[in-house]
């Protein structure tokens, strides 16, 4: 047992080690708002932070939990310490349940899997509500439900419903835990008179939770300064249009993208689970991934998908971990095959890799034509991370090898072919997941857009340039300290481009509008081009009043 405890306090201590060397990364897109808010929290004050509504009731705490760091620290702390906090206490829990579930050699393996894998560290890094906060409070809510259905106690079921009103106040995407956990109990034909008061009392403390928020808006002194309300923004059951269509799409969008993000591991491992499960409990696991997908899919929404699915990754590293181990001894006996095995395709794909990339936004109309096209491109996080320079041939051929590697693993009558299928599953995804996290933290084929901010802010300070400040959305001016800022994205605060000022354009994908480009530039003189890797990275610009 001791031998066992140190074992797994190392496995910890190495995924903590291996998460911090993205401590430093710079916060894009909305990331900097949190900490934006934090801060005026810190000072007392409510900014309406560049152009946004000062925020959502559904969020506040964690702006609290931000501002006290400020205030031990100050503003320039790694803020990303806590996000990797939150990711951190989520691989407690993945580790808890799996050991509850499964036994206390799935739960460590589960926390090696999930713990290494791309996917959790880039969640763990998020300082984003879609991230580790949300992540973690939707685990433990589920996690203490199963504890309460397990041995009845109402000290679960209470603390489940507070924890998932916690997590409502993070955001709204929470709700999701209740068709999980009614799925969950009709599964598993618990579903009864006594058990239907209990998920209504659950649900009722969640929202009994949320309707605090008068009282505390009160307390704060924050009444006329936050949003009441659930915003939905450009969220819509179909998501508008072509209901099937638009749904079809939203499908294939995620699905590519928990191919990508979690490789073909975490993406078909689940699966192979669920064709050989062999306890009705393993349910909960089950309708998390079966039911969070499904949900997230028919309520389509316009931004990344990649952060909304952040949620499901638990579950993933849960059920992977069941399936390696009913294969233990396999692996165990053919650990150098698999080993030469990983040494091929980490050679392939490295080689798959080499070449130039363009910059390509990510966008329907890229699936649209590029993906048929199959052309090379740099792959990107979204708005709010850093831009991969993975080439969409390494990640094809990943999904295509891993896929087949899977199909013959689950299907095929020869155990030899079995072995094989299962040692070229895992062997293709370790290397592509090396791949991703190197990409994510040190920018090997990637330009390096964290540093062109800071090379952007520290041009504008040592020239003096003369505010008001134009960029698209909040990193630039976060970083310049500056509240005279207009945000190009909104075309009502681009008509005070006429009145002179300077433009800190971050030539991210994303934002590379040709309307939105020419509408800044027509009137403006280029001061200073920054360029990473051969992609011209940033532009300073001079306005002309």
């Amino acid at each position: 047992m001791i031998i066992f405890q140190k074992k797994l306090f190392l496995l910890f201590a190495i995924i903590l080690v291996v998460s911090s060397f993205g401590l430093n990364l710079l916060l894009f897109d909305d990331e900097p708002l949190n900490a934006t808010r934090a801060d005026g929290l810190r000072q007392g004050i409510y900014p309406e932070v560049y152009g946004h509504p000062p925020g959502r009731f559904v969020n506040e705490y964690i702006y609290i939990f931000f501002s006290d760091f400020f205030e031990l620290f100050g503003v320039d702390f790694p803020i990303r310490v806590i996000p990797l906090f939150y990711g951190m206490i989520t691989l407690l829990l993945v580790f808890l349940f799996a050991k509850k579930v499964y036994g206390r050699e799935v739960g460590f393996l589960a926390v090696a899997i999930t713990g290494l894998s791309f996917y959790h560290i880039h969640a763990s890094l998020s300082a984003e509500l879609d991230g580790s906060l949300l992540t973690m409070l939707l685990t433990a809510s589920i996690y203490l439900y199963y504890l309460f259905v397990l041995n009845g106690r109402k000290k679960y079921l209470f603390g489940a419903g507070l924890v998932f009103g916690l997590a409502l106040w993070t955001k709204y995407t929470a709700l999701i835990a209740l068709p999980i956990i009614l799925v969950f109990l009709i599964a598993t034909g618990r579903i009864n008179k006594k058990q239907a008061k209990c998920f209504a009392g659950f649900t009722l403390t969640g929202f009994a939770l949320i309707a605090l928020f008068p009282i505390y808006a009160f307390v704060f002194g924050i009444w006329d300064k936050f949003l009441f309300t659930l915003e939905w923004g450009a969220t819509g059951v179909g998501g508008g249009g072509d209901k099937l269509l638009t749904v079809g799409k939203a499908l294939f969008k995620y699905l590519y993208r928990i191919m990508q993000y979690g490789t073909p591991l975490l993406f078909f491992l689940p699966l192979a689970a669920f064709f050989r499960r062999e306890r009705k409990d393993e349910w909960i696991f089950f309708s998390w991934l079966g039911t969070g997908l499904a949900l997230l899919i028919l309520v389509n929404s316009h931004g990344q998908l990649e952060r909304y699915a952040m949620i499901l990754i638990p579950a993933m590293g849960i059920l992977s971990a069941k399936a390696l181990m009913n294969c233990r001894e396999l692996i165990k006996s053919n650990w150098r095959k698999l080993a030469v095995i990983t040494a091929v395709f980490t050679a392939l794909i490295v080689f798959l890799n080499m070449y130039s990339f363009t910059v390509q936004p990510f966008s329907l109309e890229f699936f649209d034509a590029g993906l048929v096209l199959l052309n090379p491109n740099v792959w990107y996080t979204g708005s709010s991370g850093p831009v991969f320079a993975v080439s969409l041939y390494s990640l094809a051929f990943t999904a295509l090898v891993g896929t087949a590697g899977f199909a013959v693993f689950m299907f095929s009558k020869s155990e030899k072919r079995k072995r094989i299928g299962l040692l070229v599953l895992i062997g293709v995804s370790i290397p592509f997941n090396f791949f991703m996290v190197e990409e994510h933290f040190f920018y090997a084929k990637s330009p390096d857009y964290n540093k062109t901010i800071m090379d952007m802010v520290d041009f504008a300070e040592e020239n003096n340039l003369p505010p008001p400040y134009f960029a698209v959305d909040v990193d630039v001016p976060f970083y310049l300290g500056s509240d005279n800022f207009y945000d190009l994205s909104d075309s009502t605060e681009r008509e005070h481009l006429d009145d002179g000022g300077t433009v800190l354009f971050l030539n991210f994908p994303e934002r590379r509008n040709p309307i939105l480009w020419n509408d800044v530039i027509k009137n403006c003189s280029l001061l200073k081009t920054f360029t990473d890797k051969g992609f011209e990275t940033g532009f300073v610009l001079e306005l002309c009043a």
